[in-house]
């Protein structure tokens, strides 16, 4: 990449003064109350630190400065409960443990600094997610353990890792390094594959991926060189052979494999989606072809789309609304498996004979606004279909299909009958579907369109005409 350009991309992403003072005293004003929260209670607190790109790492972009703040409870007070034999019950009483610390200490402390939409979240165990002086705050609990534990034995918890990230990133990468991750952060951004918000697959990018990412090729230009090859070439900081990864169940089905350099077991690349990395390798062959800041520089996906009177049938838009009760990636997730044993029936007849050939999904969100999008290969199909039947030598089942449907016909030895479908075009199948399925709750159906009626809905169509199908089909199809 040209200085000249990099220096322009800096220049628009890079956190100013302004903001990073803002950002400290936000950091000193939570960190004091906590602490001052702690001393009237019991819990054996090891630190409190600021992790993620705003933390100690400093690879976070301009506007971009969410806070994710981590309490160390000191492990050795805790034996009890993390030496406990039954992996059911030494869960429960983990979780147990930091749904106290977000009761006793995070929420009480929050709410003495006037923090505002205070809420108590869950991953693996809870956490407590607030506002405080325009920034998005996530405080969670881990166990301060050394690094050497986690190595032999792994994590107690998942997050007992991120401190030692931070240290990593920190030893390991330059200022100039980090400033690519920056750069490379704000690329995933621009092109809407970034973290569990990804417009294109179930997951995109995230953070960590992308500080690894510069870790290993050293510098920008290096990956965006090398990307093509990050399917066929897992990235092991332990150098284990590539055969190794194919005998190991939990990496089977991952697409990309970028290993974490603080646990050797666990895959930072496992929850990257093939479809944003496709997405991504598509936008780098294009900035290598014609470089420009536009490449960096997120901007709204568009809601107009050209769609000729052919092409219309092929797209259908369901629109939804989530009552806020589901995490959104809750809600997410469970859509995804909805779509999908939809995009089944979409495909082929109950006979197995193609229906509207081959077909693709996509689930997009903004905030409690849902959106899934079809693609099928064939819009409107004739009103019947040819239907196999037995062989005439399969006499049983030869006898039953002619019993069964006496207009029956005979073709090179087989028997075969004119079936007329139930669907046509794609949108019947699905509004027929909808009105017949009960979806999971907290969740309404609002719209049904080729188009998208709402401008979530139109975004999505642009998702799928201008960002999916070419990825996703040969020119040919």
């Amino acid at each position: 990449m040209e200085i000249e350009l990099r220096n322009k991309i800096l220049e628009k992403i890079l956190p100013n003064k302004s903001e990073k003072q803002k950002l400290n005293a936000t950091l000193d004003l939570l960190t004091k109350s906590l602490w001052e929260t702690i001393n009237n209670n019991t819990y054996d607190i090891s630190f409190i630190e600021p992790h993620g790109s705003t933390g100690l790492k400093q690879t976070q972009l301009k506007g971009d400065s969410d806070i994710d703040l981590f309490i160390g409870l000191n492990p050795e007070n805790y034996n009890s409960l993390i030496n406990i034999k039954s992996r059911k019950e030494r869960i429960k009483k983990i979780k147990e443990l930091f749904l106290g610390l977000c009761n006793d200490i995070i929420i009480p402390s929050l709410n003495i600094i006037n923090a505002k939409n205070i809420n108590l979240t869950y991953a693996e165990h809870p956490y407590i997610s607030a506002e405080l002086n325009t920034f998005s705050i996530d405080i969670v609990g881990c166990f301060n353990i050394d690094l050497e534990f986690i190595k032999e034995f792994g994590p107690i918890t998942a997050v007992d890792r991120t401190p030692h990230h931070t240290k990593f990133i920190n030893n390991n990468l330059t200022n100039e390094m980090k400033n690519d991750v920056r750069i490379l952060k704000s690329f995933f951004r621009a092109n809407h594959i970034y973290g569990d918000k990804s417009a294109i697959g179930r997951f995109g990018f995230t953070g960590f991926s992308a500080e690894l990412l510069i870790y290993y090729f050293n510098n920008l230009d290096n990956l965006f060189n090398k990307f093509e090859d990050l399917p066929k070439k897992p990235i092991d900081y332990y150098k284990r052979p590539t055969d190794y990864f194919k005998k190991i169940a939990r990496f089977k089905n991952d697409y990309l494999i970028l290993i974490d350099p603080i646990d050797k077991n666990r895959n930072v690349a496992s929850s990257i989606s093939a479809r944003a990395f496709k997405f991504a390798l598509k936008k780098i062959n294009e900035f290598k072809f014609n470089s420009s800041l536009d490449f960096f520089i997120r901007k709204e996906i568009p809601t107009t789309v050209s769609i000729s009177n052919e092409e219309k049938d092929k797209f259908v838009v369901i629109e939804l609304e989530s009552d806020g009760s589901r995490h959104y990636t809750e809600v997410r997730d469970k859509l995804y498996k909805w779509a999908n044993s939809l995009k089944k029936q979409l495909e082929l007849e109950t006979s197995r004979v193609p229906r509207f050939s081959k077909t693709l999904f996509e689930v997009y969100f903004e905030d409690l606004n849902f959106v899934v999008i079809f693609y099928t290969k064939k819009g409107r199909i004739s009103e019947s279909f040819k239907r196999r039947g037995p062989s005439i030598k399969n006499k049983i089942n030869f006898d039953r299909f002619k019993n069964k449907h006496p207009n029956f016909f005979i073709e090179k030895d087989r028997a075969y009958i004119i079936q007329k479908r139930e669907f046509c075009v794609p949108i019947d199948l699905i509004s027929d579907h909808v009105k017949r399925y009960k979806l999971f709750s907290g969740i309404t159906f609002k719209h049904i369109s080729n188009l998208g009626v709402s401008k979530i809905g139109k975004k999505a169509v642009y998702i799928m005409k201008n960002m999916i199908i070419p990825i996703e089909l040969d020119k040919k199809e």
